[in-house]
């Protein structure tokens, strides 16, 4: 059993000009709408909160597996989780900073991906990038 901890944020900490006011959705491919040369803005400062995942299976947070569950009750963005809810990843993003840095932002679901949908959070994979 692995255990997962991410810091999620909502599409309130991003500036994303090809849909304001939602995070990249996933296109069906398991990549997401953006193409190279595309611009998201990071602002930090909105919605966010620390999850734990809970993985039986294997030693990867990855798509599509329904093993994948909080591991304890969440609120997020005005909603309510309960520990046992399954989670999953649409899309890992690979950003260049404005810092010269790059990082990888990841999708995050509150529910089993089910291919073209918008993510409910994001995560930062590693460092957070300045805003």
């Amino acid at each position: 059993m692995a255990e997962f901890q991410f810091a999620i944020f909502s599409a309130d900490n991003f500036l994303n000009p090809d849909n304001p006011g939602h995070l990249p959705i996933e296109d069906g491919t398991h990549l997401s709408e953006l193409s190279s040369g595309d611009t998201l803005t990071w602002l930090s400062g909105g919605t966010s909160a620390n999850v734990t995942v809970v993985d039986n299976a294997n030693s990867i947070f990855d798509e599509a597996h329904s093993n994948q569950t909080l591991a304890a009750n969440v609120n997020f963005n005005g909603s309510s989780y309960v520990a046992g809810q399954v989670v999953t990843p649409s899309y890992i993003l690979i950003l260049s900073g404005s810092d010269g840095n790059s990082y990888r932002l990841m999708s995050f679901n509150f529910s089993p991906n089910s291919g073209l949908q918008e993510p409910d959070a994001a995560a930062w994979l590693g460092d957070i990038p300045p805003p």
